[in-house]
């Protein structure tokens, strides 16, 4: 019996994330002669805190597939997105469909759907960033004028400490203009 499914009969198998289904052992329990026989049987060897113990995590490696659209993981490569799916997937989300229906609909998996929306919105903010840049200058030096227009004003009416105040925040925006220029 290999010695893997031996050590499975005394410690438990849990799924523990990131690393999915493993065997768990305490360190004190794990015995380092055990280390090469388990690499020959194909498993990996993770060392980890798990409820307050350190403990080895044991995972058996995927067995490569002869079917060349299988990858090494196990799993299904996927193709790329085309601009077709992209559009109909846009559509099927502002008709509130759910993240399995739309992997239905488009043939994928909810893993490949979930992670397009991801890259989607990651686009998206990027390219919000660079326009709300362009225009951060402009802004700036309306704020500026704004702040020292206030400064005026408090100043003709006699308050010095307000003015003071202001004009230390108007110094650390002018520092900030500088820096980021």
């Amino acid at each position: 019996m290999p010695l893997f499914e031996e050590l499975a009969q005394t410690f438990p198998v849990e799924v523990v994330e990131p690393f999915g289904e493993v065997l768990v052992i305490p360190v004190k329990a794990f015995r380092e002669e055990w280390r090469s026989q388990l690499q020959n049987e194909n498993v990996q060897i993770y060392l980890s805190g798990y409820r307050g113990q350190s403990c080895f995590l044991l995972k058996k490696k995927a067995v490569p597939s002869s079917d060349p659209a299988v990858s090494i993981a196990g799993s299904t490569k996927q193709k790329r997105w085309t601009k077709e799916e992209e559009v109909l997937l846009a559509k099927l989300l502002q008709e509130g469909a759910s993240i399995s229906q739309i992997a239905e609909k488009l043939g994928r998996k909810r893993g490949s759907v979930i992670g397009k929306i991801t890259r989607i919105k990651r686009k998206n903010k990027q390219g919000e960033t660079v326009g709300k840049n362009q225009n951060l200058a402009s802004e700036k030096t309306d704020l500026l004028k704004e702040l020292i227009c206030s400064l005026n004003l408090l100043f003709e009416h006699g308050y010095v400490f307000c003015c003071r105040v202001l004009l230390q925040n108007a110094n650390m925006f002018i520092g900030e203009t500088d820096k980021n220029e």
